[in-house]
C-alpha cells in the first residue's frame, strides 16, 4: 500500500510541477511503471527522476527521451536515479544544452567516470 501511495504522491508532484495532465500524465505514469517492471529501479524512483526533469522545464517528450540516458548514467555511477536526474538536468542547463542532449551528455559523464584514475598511485598529494 505504501509503495502505491508513494508512487501516486510522486506522480502528483510531477503533474503539479510539469503541468502534465490527461494523456501526457498517463504516458509518464506508464513509463515509470515500465521502468519499475523492467529495470532495477522502482517506479517511484522513476517518478522522482521525472520530478527533477520537470523542475528543469522538461516537457513529457523530453522526459521520455532523456530517462534512458539518465538511467544508464545512474547505473554506471552507482548514484540514485533521482540524484543523477538532478545532476544531469542542472548540468545541461548550465551548459545551455537541452533535453535532447541528455543521452550523449550522460554517455560522456559515464565514460569520464569509468576512465578516471581512482587509485592512489600518481596522486599529487
Amino acid at each position: 500500500m505504501k509503495t502505491a501511495s508513494d508512487f501516486d504522491s510522486a506522480m502528483s508532484k510531477d503533474a503539479a510541477i510539469s503541468g502534465a495532465t490527461g494523456d501526457d500524465l498517463q504516458v509518464l505514469r506508464d513509463k515509470a511503471r515500465e521502468i519499475g517492471s523492467k529495470t532495477k529501479y522502482f517506479a517511484t524512483e522513476a517518478a522522482n527522476a521525472f520530478e527533477f526533469m520537470s523542475m528543469a522545464g522538461w516537457k513529457t517528450t523530453d522526459m521520455l527521451d532523456g530517462i534512458e540516458g539518465i538511467m544508464n548514467l545512474a547505473a554506471a555511477s552507482g548514484e540514485k536515479l533521482s540524484t543523477t536526474s538532478d545532476i544531469v538536468t542542472d548540468a545541461l542547463t548550465a551548459f545551455g544544452l537541452t533535453a535532447a542532449d541528455s543521452g550523449h551528455f550522460a554517455d560522456v559523464l559515464a565514460a569520464a567516470s569509468s576512465n578516471a584514475n581512482t587509485n592512489d598511485e600518481g596522486n599529487l598529494g
